[in-house]
Formats: C-alpha cells, structure tokens, sequence
C-alpha cells in the first residue's frame, strides 16, 4: 500500500470516528484507536522524507485533533450524566465533587478511551 492510499483509509476512519464519537459508540471507538494506530504504524516508514505528503499530512492531524476535540467532550458529557444520576441516588461518597453510593454503580461504567 502506498503512503497516499493509507493516508486515504486514515482520513476515512477519522470520518467513521467522528460519527462513532457523536452517537457514544465506545466500544467501536475502541476498535478505531486500534485500526489508526496500525495504519499511523505502517505509514510512518511510508512517509519518511517525503515532502510532498505535507498538506496531507497537515489535514489528516487536523481530523484527528478535531476528534480528540469530540472525544473529551463526549468523556465530559458522560461524566456530567453520571453525576446527575448519582446526585438523584442521594448517595454517600464523593466521586469528582458529586455524590455517589460507592464509587461507579454497575452498568453505569462507560469506557471511552481509544
């Protein structure tokens, strides 16, 4: 493959990423962190010395630092959620200055890392 036709499926798994991140798919977001960083891999050699590739480049880390945008939002908004659910649980510990029985309830833990 070469570096253009990899720069091309990373620029198209950014736009899956960008949809997964608004609709909260976490485990796909998962399986996404897994395939760009495979591809960023194999094009690291690819792209070696090779100037012309630059606006590409340039526009595939604006796609990428646009996601990571989404990504913290969506890591606050979910946090933001469980504190209003935890505040209505009325309950005893302190988890990030909101109220909580024991610490994250089952079926409430939600992974967003990627």
């Amino acid at each position: 493959m070469t570096a253009e036709e990899l720069l091309d499926e990373i620029e198209a798994l950014l736009v899956e990423e960008r949809d997964v991140l608004v609709r909260l798919q976490a485990r796909r977001v998962e399986e996404l962190a897994a395939e760009k960083e495979r591809l960023f891999e194999e094009l690291r050699e690819l792209a070696r010395d090779r100037q012309d590739l630059r606006p590409r480049l340039v526009e595939t880390v604006r796609l990428a630092h646009r996601n990571c945008l989404l990504l913290a939002f969506a890591r606050d908004s979910i946090g933001e959620a469980l504190g209003v659910v935890a505040r209505n649980l009325n309950g005893s510990m302190t988890f990030k200055g909101v109220r909580t029985l024991s610490g994250p309830m089952r079926g409430l833990r939600v992974s967003v890392s990627g």
